[in-house]
């Protein structure tokens, strides 16, 4: 009998630690998904500024050829006046 209670014990012990490996299984799994959410999170974030910032890169070169533009025919404008006098 005692034999039996030792056996007992040691199979509930077993299943006390299968638990608890379970248990520390299941949260690990939930920190590494957590994780992942968090950088894909991130990888969109950075993805979207990127291409905000291209936008923005395409709106500065805009600006800038047109204030060129605007620029190069006040000095012909210039010019003209100039040549005129």
């Amino acid at each position: 009998q005692r034999e039996e209670k030792a056996l007992h014990e040691r199979q509930e012990e077993k299943a006390v630690q299968s638990k608890e490996k379970a248990s520390y299984k299941t949260e690990n799994e939930e920190n590494v998904q957590r994780e992942e959410k968090a950088l894909h999170e991130r990888q969109e974030e950075k993805a979207v500024q990127s291409k905000e910032k291209a936008s923005h890169k395409r709106e500065d070169e805009k600006n800038m050829q047109r204030e060129e533009k605007a620029l190069h025919e006040r000095q012909e404008e210039k010019a003209v006046q100039s040549k005129e006098k």
